[in-house]
């Protein structure tokens, strides 16, 4: 190896093998049939899965040898410099790659659940090895320690890390310049005991909406500063904030238009922990909201609040003093607050009415028609990815009547299918796969309505 492309390219190479275990994986989840034939499946699955790590293990001590004799002859590689500065393990290293080879060439900034993440990157298959693997991704670990990998705001997905992932990008594309001796890593100084701050996920152009819907929230938020000229503030000193409730069910894309405008005001996210609000201790839980509250003012952030009913339910139907107070708490700080406020929530109708004045907009977020369907599978694609000419986008959003959410998991089980045929060309046969791999999950469960799964029609 000369030089970083060939890094790449060769350690690349190995992580194809990790995704071919993840497909493995995925076609047992998702297979139908008799006990026999499913008996018979996993027996070879098992097989196919130990030889895979074998073979992966053989790879990566060839490429460490490799790495070892190029260095040895005076070669940098930019990325063990960058894993040296973080006192990186091997595990580690492949960790961090498997991700970043998932968000240049498969699904984009993807987040996996920890067991289903431990099982693709654990090469020993014993018992003690997948224990320790998967030990090794909840929080604590030196994982998250050095701030390689973080966790999805509630869920039990976890990701990488975003500066890591724009830093590794980078290198990828051959900036050299990057201070990567400098790593500090140490817990980002952004974060607060109640959020996390971040940058904003997604982009405007990312979120496919009625174009009606994005004009009255962007005129809301370009006259929001221009307020203060007109004098109104004199006028108004309570609930001077931009107050937006987006609501309606899920997979409509409400956390996404959410940070979409955070990134269109040129701000970042400060993105509420129900985990980190709630406390079993008496008026905890209020001091946690204003110190939400305080630390989106003084880091001038947009401040995101998701599931926002299980803090401003509607107090008639309160059983316990705590429940009440803490929805004062939080309903007071909204009237002070004179930043932007986003709240989000499936369940609108079981909000608190003393909420509707303080709320400057509110926003049904609907499942989308079949024009913007369309729009969504095709901005779900990769830009890595070739698309087949027999693809009807239209006939996918008439045939299936997806949210945005489940048309993103309709996506990943298309490219899983298309990575298992050792295809670089996604057909159409690819997404019927994953559309009806989506409607099969919806069947599975039981679901009599469009409870989770949206109903095909």
């Amino acid at each position: 190896m000369q030089s970083n492309k060939e890094y790449f390219h060769k350690y690349f190479s190995v992580h194809e093998l990790l995704v071919e275990k993840d497909c493995i994986a995925q076609k047992l989840w998702d297979c139908d049939g008799n006990t026999g034939f499913l008996a018979a499946t996993h027996y070879q699955a098992k097989r196919d899965i130990e030889a895979l790590s074998a073979l992966i293990r053989e790879e990566e001590e060839r490429f460490k040898k490799e790495v070892q004799e190029a260095e040895a002859a005076g070669i940098v590689f930019d990325f063990e410099v960058f894993a040296r500065s973080r006192e990186m393990s091997d595990f580690e290293k492949r960790t961090v790659l498997f991700f970043l080879y998932l968000d240049l060439f498969c699904f984009g900034h993807v987040a996996f659940p920890r067991r289903k993440l431990a099982a693709i990157l654990d090469c020993e298959s014993t018992a003690f090895s997948r224990s320790r693997t998967l030990l090794d991704l909840f929080k604590g670990s030196p994982l998250f320690k050095k701030e390689l990998i973080v966790e999805v705001q509630s869920s039990n997905e976890i990701r990488l890390a975003v500066p890591v992932r724009d830093m590794l990008r980078k290198l990828v594309c051959g900036d050299t310049t990057l201070p990567i001796e400098e790593t500090d890593n140490t817990t980002d100084k952004d974060d607060c005991d109640t959020g996390r701050v971040c940058e904003p996920e997604y982009a405007m152009a990312d979120v496919s909406l009625p174009g009606h819907v994005k004009e009255q929230v962007l005129m809301h938020l370009n006259t929001h500063s221009q307020l203060s000229e007109l004098g109104i503030m004199d006028k108004v000193r309570r609930g001077r904030g931009l107050c937006l409730l987006f609501y309606g069910p899920p997979g409509t894309g409400k956390s996404m238009f959410s940070h979409a405008i955070a990134g269109h005001l040129g701000k970042r996210v400060l993105q509420a922990s129900a985990a980190k609000i709630m406390s079993k201790y008496v008026g905890q839980a209020e001091k946690n909201i204003a110190s939400l509250f305080k630390t989106a003012k003084e880091k001038d952030c947009v401040l995101c609040l998701d599931e926002a009913d299980s803090f401003l339910y509607n107090r008639s139907g309160a059983h316990s003093s705590w429940e009440v107070t803490q929805t004062n708490a939080l309903l007071e700080e909204i009237e002070r607050f004179d930043g932007v406020f986003i709240m989000t929530t499936n369940l609108e109708s079981l909000l608190d009415p003393a909420l509707e004045r303080r709320v400057a907009l509110r926003v049904r977020l609907d499942v989308p028609d079949h024009s913007i369907r369309a729009e969504i599978w095709q901005k779900h694609i990769p830009v890595s990815v070739r698309c087949g000419e027999d693809i009807n986008w239209s006939r996918l959003a008439l045939e299936y009547s997806f949210s945005g959410g489940y048309i993103k998991n309709a996506v990943l089980s298309a490219l899983r299918h298309m990575l298992s045929r050792q295809s670089q060309i996604l057909d159409m046969e690819d997404l019927i796969f994953g559309a009806e791999s989506e409607l099969r999950g919806q069947l599975r469960s039981g679901c009599k309505g469009p409870i989770g799964f949206a109903m095909r029609g």
